[in-house]
């Protein structure tokens, strides 16, 4: 992968395995298949680093940098993020868990409970995005881009820090793994390597080591106390790297769902809570599962999200302009 200003070959691949492994996971089938949400977390910090760093040079001004961002950002997540919403709102008949999910602060950290309904409860990992991406077009437009590199460096030991300090005195689970200032690690991964005056050409030794880490996870969680929570961000931040180094190129199946992964995502958490309850085989419930989310997502993708995509273009960003 070259750090041009084309479209990056093998991220809709990367995209379309990230989801894979989340529904693996949401169906009992894959145990370290949450970590497809993390890989998720490192292409959008790398991507929208990459895009903020390339506009700001034809930016006269960060409002003409922040506005399109954020107006495209909206037009990307909100319609359908809101529409799986209210469609969970009127089945439960619920409807304060479904307010704090459509404004993005169900997971912040003075939150003890995770809030219903079950069907919005994967909605945490969008918000962390959210809140993330509100401060962070600031922070690229204020630092140079040696200055954003060590930002970057700093945010992980901060968060490190913190994960080790809450996993010790036992904070409750909802804000050791659902709060933004614990959960972004991926994150801000990613928006280091898009500081990167040039990316290494291959990592595929580390990527091979950090997937070993990840089968080990169920032995490690007996033996380490605490390792999903405090170390596992290692193995994830270089897996993170090295996927994003490594990948070449896209494979056709992968890409395909990567296009509509984030409909997938959505969609299928929605449908967890009946699969689970319905479908006691793993294996069968992980067929209907994945099935049903790429069917409904194909149609979300269609009907709503590609004509609310068109948009975009009335709000170009700087260097598009």
């Amino acid at each position: 992968m070259t750090q041009d200003h084309g479209r990056l070959a093998g991220l809709d691949s990367l995209r379309g395995f990230a989801v894979l492994l989340v529904v693996l996971f949401h169906s009992g089938l894959l145990p370290f298949g949450w970590a497809g949400v993390d890989l998720f977390f490192g292409l959008s910090g790398f991507l929208i680093t990459r895009i903020l760093l390339r506009s700001r040079t034809d930016a006269q001004s960060f409002r003409q940098l922040a506005g399109p961002f954020y107006v495209r950002r909206a037009l990307r997540i909100l319609p359908l993020a809101w529409s799986a919403i209210a469609i969970a709102a009127l089945l439960t008949r619920t409807w304060k868990g479904p307010l704090l999910y459509a404004t993005y602060v169900a997971n912040l950290a003075w939150v003890d409970t995770r809030f219903p309904p079950a069907e919005l409860a994967h909605f945490w990992s969008l918000s962390v995005e959210e809140q993330f991406y509100f401060v962070w077009p600031l922070v690229v437009w204020t630092l140079n881009r040696r200055l954003l590199r060590w930002a970057c460096v700093a945010i992980i030991a901060i968060e490190f820090g913190a994960r080790t300090w809450l996993s010790h005195i036992h904070a409750p689970l909802n804000i050791l793994v659902f709060s933004t200032m614990v959960s972004s690690i991926p994150l801000v991964v990613g928006c280091w390597l898009a500081t990167l005056d040039r990316l290494p050409r291959r990592a595929v030794g580390l990527l091979v080591l950090s997937s070993l880490a990840f089968v080990a996870t169920p032995w490690l969680q007996q033996t380490i106390e605490g390792w999903r929570y405090v170390l596992a961000p290692i193995p994830i931040a270089v897996a993170i790297g090295a996927a994003l180094v490594s990948v070449r190129g896209d494979w056709k199946p992968l890409a395909s769902l990567g296009t509509i992964s984030y409909g997938v995502y959505v969609i299928h958490g929605l449908l967890t809570p009946w699969a689970q309850g319905a479908i006691v085989h793993p294996t069968t419930r992980a067929i209907m599962l994945l099935g049903l989310s790429i069917a409904l997502a194909k149609i979300s993708w269609r009907i709503l999200e590609l004509p609310i995509l068109r948009l975009k273009d009335r709000w170009p960003m700087p260097s598009q302009s």
